[in-house]
């Protein structure tokens, strides 16, 4: 695949409020605390969209409007990618109670709400966006399967993308099966096109390879990325932060490998370099 370039990062998570804060957590240079949390703020939604919305929609929008104010870019140009290991589980909860009650009553609005594809709609509607989006489940993988979509999206549209990965903490016994265990999640704005905000450079490949799993060293962070899905995505923004050039493996569906090369800033003016003089050379 081509140059991937990482413009915008949202993040919330316990602990970790938006980049900057977490870029200096995750460098050591500030000193992780698990019970440190921020509320959930969204601007570009109407009220009434907000008294609809639920929390999961509310916390993706939040983690997509930092993506996009980092990134300097209009909402409404980006090719939305979501994804949750399994849709708002709260919600799903509510309904499967309802359904074992003696005399059911299913309301309306939780079911609307309660759809995989209900926050990427509330964000079409809060950034009157046309373009189409994608909306993914995939359990303990959801952060990989929708990496991987959205640089398929980049490869093959030529559009900017906005992925956004997002999980509420999971009530019992739905937990059983895969879990978060707090409101938590990334989201990144990746285009095929540097700019004076970017902040990586990258590449994508797959490999049948299977590589030992992401550890951080610090154990509280550790804990929080084993207990909440989305937030494998510090198993890229670590190296990212520490401006570590080098190969990310992301294991995937216990069958393979995603491995993404990091380039550091440094090197970002030299890929565009060659890219340059490579349009050259093929217009000539």
């Amino acid at each position: 695949m081509d140059t991937i370039y990482l413009n915008g990062i949202g993040i919330l998570a316990p602990g970790f409020n938006g980049w900057n804060n977490t870029r200096s957590i995750l460098r050591g240079e500030a000193q992780y605390d698990a019970n440190q949390t921020s509320d959930i703020a969204v601007s570009l939604m109407s009220p009434r969209e907000k008294r609809r919305a639920n929390k999961t929609s509310l916390l993706a929008v939040h983690l997509a409007e930092e993506a996009i104010q980092h990134a300097d870019i209009a909402p409404d140009t980006l090719i939305p990618v979501f994804s949750s290991f399994s849709g708002d589980l709260q919600i799903t909860d509510k309904l499967c109670t309802s359904l074992a009650d003696d005399d059911p009553i299913i309301s309306a609005f939780l079911f609307h709400n309660s759809v995989q594809n209900a926050p990427a709609g509330y964000w079409s509607i809060a950034t009157h966006s046309t373009n189409p989006s994608t909306s993914i489940a995939c359990g303990c993988y959801s952060f990989h399967a929708a990496f991987l979509e959205a640089a398929s999206v980049l490869s093959t549209e030529k559009k900017d993308v906005l992925l956004a990965v997002y999980d509420l903490d999971t009530p019992y016994p739905l937990c059983t099966q895969c879990r978060a265990d707090a409101a938590c999640g990334v989201a990144m704005v990746l285009s095929n096109t540097n700019t004076h905000q970017t902040i990586a450079a990258l590449a994508v490949s797959l490999t049948n390879e299977i590589t030992e799993p992401y550890q951080h060293s610090n154990d509280e962070i550790n804990n929080l990325i084993q207990k909440n899905t989305s937030l494998h995505a510090i198993s890229l923004l670590d190296p990212i932060a520490n401006q570590y050039s080098g190969k990310i493996s992301l294991n995937f569906l216990d069958s393979m490998s995603i491995i993404i090369t990091h380039l550091n800033p440094q090197n970002i003016n030299l890929i565009n370099s060659c890219d340059s003089s490579r349009e050259h050379l093929t217009r000539s």
